[in-house]
C-alpha cells in the first residue's frame, strides 16, 4: 500500500514539477510540452517505479529519476513542436507578468517599456526577498519563544518588525510599470 502511495505522489509531484517552473520562467513552453508532462508522467512513472524496481530503492532515487525524466520529456516535446502564437504569449504576459526568460515577448513592447518591466521585476524580487526574511524571522521568533532564548527572541523580533515595515512600505509603493505594459499590450493586440 505504501509503495502505491509513494508512486502516486512521486508521479504527481516529481514528473510535473518542471511544468510549474517552465510555465512562468520560459516563454517557449507550449501546450504540447504541458500535455506531454501530464500525460506521459503516469505511464512512465509506473514503468520506472514498478518494472524497473525503483519502489525498492530509497525514495529520493526514484523521485530524482522521475524529476529528470519530466524535464527531458517536457523540454524535448516543447522544442519539437511550434511555439505558441505571439498573441497568446502577449495575453499570458498581460495576465500574469511572469519573471524569467521572456525577453522575446517583452522586447515586443519596445526598449522603454522593456526597461520599465525590468525595473518592476527587480522591485518585486527585492520585495519577495524581504518577505522571505519576514517569514523566516517569524519562524525563528516562534521557536525562540518556545525555547525561551531571550537573546534570540529580541533579535528575531527586531528583524521581524523591521522587515515587516520594509515589506509593507515596498508593497504599498510598488512601481506602476505594469500599467504601461498592459496598455502597450492592449495597443499591440488591437493593431
Amino acid at each position: 500500500m505504501m509503495t502505491w502511495f509513494l508512486y502516486i505522489n512521486s508521479v504527481m509531484i516529481a514528473f510535473v514539477l518542471p511544468l510549474a517552473w517552465l510555465r512562468f520562467f520560459w516563454w517557449r513552453l507550449n501546450i504540447w510540452g504541458e500535455a506531454a508532462g501530464v500525460l506521459i508522467g503516469l505511464p512512465l512513472g509506473y514503468i520506472i517505479w514498478f518494472p524497473f524496481g525503483f519502489s525498492q530503492q530509497p525514495l529520493w532515487v526514484g523521485f530524482l529519476l522521475l524529476f529528470g525524466a519530466g524535464w527531458a520529456v517536457i523540454l524535448l516535446t516543447t522544442l519539437l513542436t511550434p511555439p505558441e502564437s505571439q498573441e497568446t504569449l502577449l495575453r499570458f504576459y498581460h495576465r500574469c507578468r511572469p519573471p524569467g526568460l521572456w525577453k522575446p515577448i517583452i522586447s515586443a513592447f519596445g526598449p522603454e517599456k522593456s526597461a520599465e518591466v525590468s525595473r518592476d521585476f527587480r522591485h518585486d524580487l527585492l520585495t519577495c526577498a524581504v518577505g522571505v526574511l519576514l517569514c523566516g524571522s517569524m519562524v525563528v521568533l516562534l521557536n525562540a519563544l518556545v525555547a525561551q532564548a531571550l537573546d534570540l527572541i529580541l533579535i528575531s523580533a527586531t528583524v521581524m518588525v523591521t522587515s515587516g515595515v520594509v515589506y509593507i512600505f515596498r508593497w504599498r509603493h510598488k512601481p506602476l510599470a505594469h500599467v504601461a505594459v498592459h496598455e502597450s499590450i492592449k495597443t499591440n493586440m488591437t493593431t
